[in-house]
């Protein structure tokens, strides 16, 4: 977020309001079937720079205007 918070249990609250399935202890979200989703956040951008990711792979942090 803007202001450097975290979103996540915002986002996830979205998500599942979307029709996802989150499992929040593995980090997956799934969709299954054919749904329209719609978010109300805008995509900003992205930083390369952000390191490894819980798993060891390379990662981006990406930024959205809520």
């Amino acid at each position: 977020r803007a202001d450097g918070t975290e979103a996540g249990r915002r986002l996830t609250a979205e998500l599942r309001a979307q029709g996802f399935t989150c499992d929040t202890a593995r980090r997956r979200i799934a969709l299954h079937g054919r749904h329209e989703v719609n978010f109300s956040h805008r995509y900003l951008g992205a930083d390369d720079a952000a390191g490894p990711n819980y798993t060891g792979q390379p990662a981006v942090d990406s930024f959205y205007e809520w």
